[in-house]
């Protein structure tokens, strides 16, 4: 499928008629010559971005100047990464907003199939059962509901060096560190920059598909 959406692309891209006149404040769409002065700006402002032109001439697209075919920058790192419960796993919910009111995950909110889904949400069950937290004596008489104390600021404690854990290593995950290699490109068809992913696991070590 990705390679017919990739081809796909190329095809409309490669046929797009090129327009030359701005129309940036009504459509956001940008021309070439609006691509390229963005980019000279961006490698102005942040240096680790560059120029870069076609393997080979033949490859270069006729709209863009020879040198500045795509902008990329390489060796991007990725401190954080997003864990399995980022998708509403463990016991977390999930809900598809639309129209600013949320339904849950498995009902349907106006039969529409627009809205966007949020996902990372305790459960209803678990906000239950954190709301209703009382204590059992030995004979197993419940208690009455105690009275969440007040949490104390951790700002307003003085660290204590000498309990303070450094890590060793000078990083808190086992992961390896992911580095990424981003490329901006123009299309025709859309008249936008986009932008394209490659992620490491190692320098010469691309990340596996998923």
């Amino acid at each position: 499928m990705n390679i017919i959406h990739s081809t796909l692309d190329t095809l409309r891209d490669r046929w797009a008629p090129i327009s030359h006149t701005s129309t940036f404040r009504s459509t956001g769409q940008v021309t070439p010559e609006e691509f390229v002065l963005a980019g000279d700006y961006l490698v102005y402002k942040f240096p680790t971005w560059s120029w870069s032109d076609a393997s080979h001439p033949s490859k270069r697209a006729p709209h863009l100047p020879a040198g500045k075919q795509f902008l990329i920058t390489r060796g991007v790192p990725c401190h954080r990464r997003l864990d399995e419960n980022f998708a509403g796993d463990a016991g977390q919910d999930e809900a598809m907003v639309q129209d600013g009111f949320a339904s849950g995950g498995g009902g349907e909110a106006g039969g529409e199939d627009d809205g966007w889904l949020r996902t990372g949400g305790l459960a209803a069950s678990q906000e239950a059962r954190m709301r209703d937290v009382r204590t059992v004596d030995e004979s197993g008489n419940v208690g009455e509901r105690e009275e969440e104390e007040e949490i104390p600021d951790m700002e307003d404690e003085d660290d204590d060096e000498e309990a303070i854990i450094r890590d060793p290593k000078g990083s808190g995950t086992t992961a390896p560190l992911r580095t990424y290699t981003l490329y901006i490109t123009y299309t025709p068809y859309y008249r936008t920059p986009r932008l394209y992913l490659s992620g490491y696991l190692s320098p010469s070590e691309p990340l596996p598909p998923t």
